[in-house]
């Protein structure tokens, strides 16, 4: 991670290995499309030219490997089991406000799906998480730019590029 926080990585896990093909069918009742081997949710706001356009991706995992299966191999039948999700919030390039709807998608994910929450190498709680993102996302904006901000993209640009 750096200075900016351009991604932030939230694990939800379960306590038990589970089906793909069970998972990719809740994941797109939800809402969620999936490409390639991973999914995402679209942000519903407007999205500027410099700001993300998903609102987070997800990565599925058994243990700490990723699994490469795509839509057609689950539909084909050849999936494995997963225990893990990745979730993906580019926080830098989002404005502050989706923070809310992260932690409703994050919320959905845990109930529907009866998962645990780790930030940052620890269980936690969605009220401690969404308190470390604003401390964050407020961070930011005192010390470079707002998230989600041209300012704050053109910084990243320049020093990641």
């Amino acid at each position: 991670m750096n200075d900016y926080f351009e991604e932030i990585k939230i694990y939800l896990v379960s306590k038990s290995l589970r089906s793909r093909k069970v998972l990719h069918k809740t994941l797109k009742n939800m809402g969620y499309i999936s490409e390639d081997d991973f999914y995402y949710f679209n942000r519903c706001d407007s999205v500027m030219p410099w700001q993300a356009e998903e609102l987070l991706t997800l990565d599925i995992r058994l243990g700490d490997e990723s699994k490469y299966e795509t839509e057609k191999d689950i539909e084909d039948g050849v999936s494995t089991d997963w225990n893990t999700i990745v979730v993906s919030y580019l926080l830098a390039t989002l404005p502050e406000e989706n923070i809310s709807l992260l932690i409703e998608k994050i919320n959905e994910l845990m109930i529907t799906l009866n998962l645990s929450l780790f930030y940052d190498g620890a269980e936690t709680n969605l009220i401690l998480f969404s308190e470390k993102l604003a401390e964050i996302a407020k961070k930011l904006a005192e010390s470079y730019a707002p998230t989600g901000s041209e300012e704050l993209a053109l910084l990243i640009e320049e020093n990641y590029g």
